[in-house]
């Protein structure tokens, strides 16, 4: 409920229709994406990208873009580099586990 409320005030409560939106992953930098449970565009996977400021030489304008028509189809594009799920686990695991000694 949290995720709905602070959408209500924002860019995409500007673009997107809110209550058939549900929000499904949030990253750090404010990109948002949803899964769709509107009736005629049910299971389609709609991103929203925060804008950068002008300084970063990017893009400056938030964005709203269907990923995918359907979930099934998006979490299949979706996939874990072997040797980057390694590397990953590897230095979580330091972080949890550190090596003692000295």
């Amino acid at each position: 409920m949290g995720e709905y409320r602070h959408q209500a005030n924002g860019w995409p409560a500007e673009r997107l229709p809110l209550e058939t939106m549900l929000p499904v992953a949030r990253d750090g930098g404010g990109d948002i994406l949803f899964l769709d449970l509107a009736p005629a565009t049910y299971g389609q996977v709609v991103g929203y990208v925060h804008g950068l400021p002008e300084w970063t030489g990017q893009r400056g304008e938030a964005t709203v873009a269907v990923l995918s028509l359907d979930f099934a189809a998006y979490l299949d594009k979706v996939f874990i580099a072997p040797d980057t799920a390694e590397m990953n686990w590897a230095t979580r695991a330091a972080l949890i586990h550190p090596i003692r000694g000295g």
